[in-house]
């Protein structure tokens, strides 16, 4: 529910670029035919991930990741000069980096990280852990070799693994909170009452 919701919310939130039938605007995960990746930005262990939806499917969209992170795994400590992230942990605890600096949110949560802001994700826990990230182009997009990382990715060579964590994330986390729903009539224009809350302004994000 929560995967849907946040998917609806991509769709309505950029301007589609073909006017495809709702069916081809719809993505659906798909583990069994997820990649195995391991190291992945220099991180340790290993994960498996799809794409839920690739460049171009959403204006300035790079891209919608979905997978899971096994246990003892993680994203190595990173940044990107051409891409703005959105991190969604669905379920457990992950300790996430920020700009060097280190602490455990609990899912599920989403975790926006600005154009060039580093960051890591590790989960040092015994299972494995759900994830999603969405990737967006910065409006001017610089122009990247054929050989470079798209996102303008750049390792840093840290897992991250035993970092000091800090006892409260000193970097903006969005929990999925069903208490702190609210009820909402005609929201949009639409019929009925819907249960809502807004986290993340525009305003917050450099991309569009």
């Amino acid at each position: 529910m929560i995967l849907r919701t946040l998917l609806l919310l991509s769709l309505s939130a950029f301007p589609l670029i073909a006017a495809d039938s709702l069916a081809e605007r719809i993505s659906h995960p798909k583990p069994d035919s997820y990649r195995d990746l391991a190291g992945v930005h220099a991180g340790a262990g290993g994960m498996q991930y799809g794409t839920l939806m690739s460049t171009g499917a959403i204006h300035q969209l790079r891209f919608i990741h979905r997978g899971v992170i096994n246990a003892k795994s993680g994203i190595g400590h990173h940044l990107h000069a051409a891409t703005e992230e959105m991190f969604v942990v669905f379920g457990g605890n992950v300790q996430f980096t920020f700009n060097g600096h280190t602490a455990e949110v609990k899912g599920p949560v989403g975790v926006p990280v600005r154009l060039g802001q580093s960051h890591a994700l590790y989960n040092a826990g015994d299972e494995p852990v759900q994830w999603m990230n969405i990737s967006i182009n910065r409006s001017d997009m610089p122009a990247l070799g054929r050989d470079e990382d798209q996102t303008g990715g750049i390792d840093l060579g840290d897992d991250r693994v035993g970092a000091r964590l800090d006892p409260v994330p000193t970097f903006l986390t969005a929990p999925f909170d069903r208490s702190l729903l609210r009820p909402v009539t005609g929201l949009h224009g639409g019929k009925g009452t819907v249960q809502y809350r807004r986290k993340l302004g525009p305003s917050f994000f450099r991309t569009d």
